[in-house]
């Protein structure tokens, strides 16, 4: 289910902007014959339908992979774990920071800056990668790529705050 929302992603996303654009030319025009509530009724319409076609993009699908982290993170207990491809001796607090992802930010105006820290987690045949980039004003926090997914790999899923990465993150 996830697999087929990451492909239609940005078909939805198109089709937003294809309704916006269309919403806005029909609107202009019923404005301008002065039929104010059939205006209003399509603002409506297409309100609703935009949140339709992007909810699942920008709200299900970052919190699926999230869950997905942190179940694997959990799991890592009876695998392994590992960070840049080095094996970590204690997971303990890796676990803990990949379970308190937190999904909205409030902006400030930073930008992930390289390089990508990669984090496998293996466990029970199972395989997690995730990307992190540390955060270009706050150096405690990492901006969390999931890879699995084409939206998620392209576009954080949240941001974590941890020194543990710090010393894979040339200063």
């Amino acid at each position: 289910m996830l697999l087929l929302l990451d492909r239609l992603a940005p078909f939805l996303i198109g089709l937003n902007l294809v309704s916006l654009i269309a919403g806005f030319a029909c609107g202009a025009w019923l404005l301008n014959q002065k039929r104010t509530r059939a205006f209003f009724k399509l603002v409506l319409v297409i309100l609703i339908f935009n949140t339709a076609c992007l909810f699942p993009a920008i709200y299900l699908l970052p919190r699926a992979a999230i869950s997905e982290i942190a179940d694997a993170a959990a799991c890592v207990k009876e695998g392994r774990l590992l960070v840049d491809g080095k094996e970590v001796d204690d997971p303990s607090p890796y676990i803990q920071a990949f379970q308190s992802i937190q999904w909205f930010m409030v902006g400030h105006h930073s930008v992930p800056r390289p390089p990508v820290i990669t984090v496998q987690c293996e466990a029970g045949g199972r395989q997690v990668v995730v990307k992190l980039m540390r955060d270009s004003q706050y150096k405690d926090e990492y901006w969390v790529f999931y890879p699995k997914y084409s939206l998620t790999a392209e576009n954080d899923v949240g941001r974590i705050h941890t020194d543990l990465f710090r010393t894979y993150v040339k200063p």
